[in-house]
């Protein structure tokens, strides 16, 4: 096993995200989740929502999340993105909305920025391959 190929990661990829197509030709900019930018951040919200307490109860945590989300890992969006058929510009707080809005688009977001592989030093060496 080489360590390098096996846990290799592109550090740009991590921190500004791969383009993920969607529906509609509609793609967006994920990072992968625990990048430098998320773990402070999300830690930074989860602190202060704490205030005291042992742990937060199961809403606020959501809201933590989709809060680190909005501003870490999804961190843009091109095509025909529309929101009750007008168009929806990217923006922090668009993102923030969607995220909010959508469980599943939520779990999109996530799933996506867990899929560690996608990161991988030689992910598009891979990916020109197949």
């Amino acid at each position: 096993m080489d360590f390098a190929k096996e846990y290799g990661y592109d550090a740009a990829k991590e921190i500004e995200g791969i383009w993920t197509p969607l529906a509609d030709g509609a793609e967006f900019r994920i990072a992968r989740a625990g990048n430098d930018e998320f773990k402070p951040y999300h830690d930074r919200l989860q602190k202060a929502a704490l205030g005291g307490r042992r742990e937060l109860p199961q809403d606020v945590a959501d809201d933590v999340l989709n809060k680190a989300a909005a501003r870490t890992l999804l961190k843009d969006w091109r095509g025909d993105v529309t929101y009750k058929g007008e168009p929806l510009p990217y923006s922090e707080a668009n993102a923030l909305l969607m995220l909010r809005t959508f469980k599943d688009f939520r779990e999109f977001v996530l799933g996506a920025a867990l899929n560690h592989a996608r990161y991988k030093a030689d992910a598009d060496e891979a990916d020109a391959k197949n």
